[in-house]
């Protein structure tokens, strides 16, 4: 189920990131296959939407140093940049979906993002997404 904007998914669905032939437990329970599918997951436990989870799996790889690291400091000052503007498209998108104050959001944005670091750090580099 495609989840937009003005939808919610439904907690008892599951979702294309969910399968049963993959390696790794989701907090739903069921199987995810990589780290970004357990990314989305992570976004998708929280009833927000696929492209807030895409994004946070942006800003996840940008704190990993994975898959690139900065040719020089002018590039780590721009890519600086990018992630500060997509924390705060999270920020944005993540009170929208979850109706809540900008405190909570912020609290919710970054318990994710601190999740994902983890998925990151613990993925093997052959499931890398």
């Amino acid at each position: 189920m495609k989840t937009t904007l003005h939808q919610k998914t439904d907690p008892r669905q599951a979702s294309a990131v969910h399968s049963a032939d993959t390696s790794a437990t989701g907090a739903t329970g069921l199987n995810v296959a990589t780290p970004k599918d357990r990314i989305l997951a992570l976004a998708q436990d929280k009833n927000l939407s696929e492209s807030l989870g895409a994004v946070l799996h942006a800003v996840a790889l940008l704190d990993s140093g994975k898959p690139s690291i900065p040719n020089s400091e002018d590039e780590r000052l721009s890519w600086d940049g990018y992630r500060r503007g997509l924390i705060s498209a999270l920020l944005c998108v993540a009170m929208h979906e979850q109706q809540c104050a900008p405190k909570d959001a912020a609290l919710l944005v970054h318990s994710l993002l601190d999740q994902a670091g983890a998925i990151l750090r613990t993925a093997r580099p052959e499931n890398e997404a």
